[in-house]
């Protein structure tokens, strides 16, 4: 899942914060560059964000089953968000470069990121994308619905 998010965002120029370095060399093996970051999540993607200067940056994860529609997505839009089909996590976020922006990735956190950008004065658009709001958190999550295509595992 992680080298197709990688793959579709082949047009621009991710990065990967990672504590680990079987993941730091796995990055840059897939034009990627790994950023030193501590441990935890939040604590990743908010190092990741502090190296970008300007514009926007967008925070993708790397457990999507679909992301294919990301780099359509990136090049059209503004600030924006996509859920997970829950309505209760953030499979995309795209904010403005050096706001402060706080994440707060776990439970409920789309609320918590809409209220972050509601804070700093950020319009989120709300973007509803069945294929980009499929993320896997667990074993359920495989079963995707038939008719979508073959899910980031099967292609390779």
């Amino acid at each position: 899942m992680a080298t197709a998010t990688l793959a579709a965002l082949a047009g621009f120029d991710p990065i990967v914060p990672c504590d680990d370095p079987q993941v730091a060399t796995w990055a840059s093996a897939h034009h990627a560059l790994p950023l030193d970051a501590p441990p935890g999540l939040n604590a990743a993607v908010a190092t990741g964000i502090a190296v970008v200067e300007s514009g926007l940056v967008a925070i993708c994860h790397a457990d999507l089953a679909f992301p294919g529609g990301l780099a359509e997505l990136l090049a059209s839009t503004g600030p924006c968000i996509v859920g997970d089909r829950h309505g209760d996590g953030t499979n995309v976020l795209v904010i403005p470069a050096g706001t402060g922006f706080r994440i707060a990735y776990g439970a409920t956190s789309f609320r918590r990121h809409l209220d972050e950008a509601s804070r700093l004065g950020i319009d989120l658009e709300v973007i509803d994308d069945e294929l980009l709001g499929w993320d896997v958190d667990g074993p359920d999550d495989l079963l995707t619905p038939p008719g979508w295509g073959p899910p980031s595992w099967e292609v390779g």
